[in-house]
């Protein structure tokens, strides 16, 4: 998805909301939910890439999801028909979807950086599956580089990997070592 395709969901959000009755104050509520989520994808976008996706996405999750109930109430007043509300449910289910497939995993881990400690002491449920396997990876073969490690997963992009391998040297829970293309990632040493 891109800029285009947010900023043609966000019209339509106007122009159903056009058709509620004069004054109402959930045609301002909903609209503005829409221009929030807006922003977020359009400045988590690769180009210009203002903010990271990981850090936009709560932000974007929970819009969605208020939308989602404004629309549920706006449905049950049949001011219009509601196949409008439907199809815009539907939509921003697909914003929410592609974020998780991008992300690589169904919600989203809370920042926990490794203070000295173990980093096989952070729970479970902080990692997104693909990363957990990252870290299984190094553990299994006492480290590789980026090479060695996308032929383990299926259909995975470089720039996935490497978005997660950086995220995962930026948290601590594992370390990069050399440069250009002789770089390897390994678990932290502990001292």
């Amino acid at each position: 998805m891109d800029s285009n395709h947010f900023f043609q969901l966000t019209l339509g959000v106007y122009r159903v909301t056009e058709l509620f009755p004069k004054g109402e104050p959930l045609k301002l509520k909903i609209r503005e939910k829409a221009l929030e989520i807006l922003s977020d994808l359009v400045l988590a976008s690769p180009n210009p890439g203002v903010k990271r996706l990981e850090d936009a996405a709560p932000a974007i999750n929970k819009n969605i999801k208020i939308i989602a109930d404004f629309f549920d109430l706006a449905q049950s007043q049949k001011w219009i028909d509601s196949r409008n509300f439907l199809v815009l449910k539907r939509e921003y289910n697909k914003i929410k979807q592609n974020i998780e497939t991008e992300l690589g995993g169904i919600g989203y881990r809370q920042d926990s950086k490794v203070k000295d400690g173990d980093p096989s002491e952070i729970s479970s449920n902080q990692l997104f599956p693909r990363q957990k396997r990252i870290i299984d990876i190094l553990k299994q073969n006492g480290g590789a580089q980026a090479g060695e490690i996308l032929k383990s997963f299926e259909k995975l992009s470089k720039r996935t990997l490497r978005r997660d391998l950086g995220r995962l040297v930026r948290e601590g829970m594992i370390e990069r070592v050399g440069r250009c293309n002789k770089v390897f990632y390994k678990l932290p040493t502990l001292s």
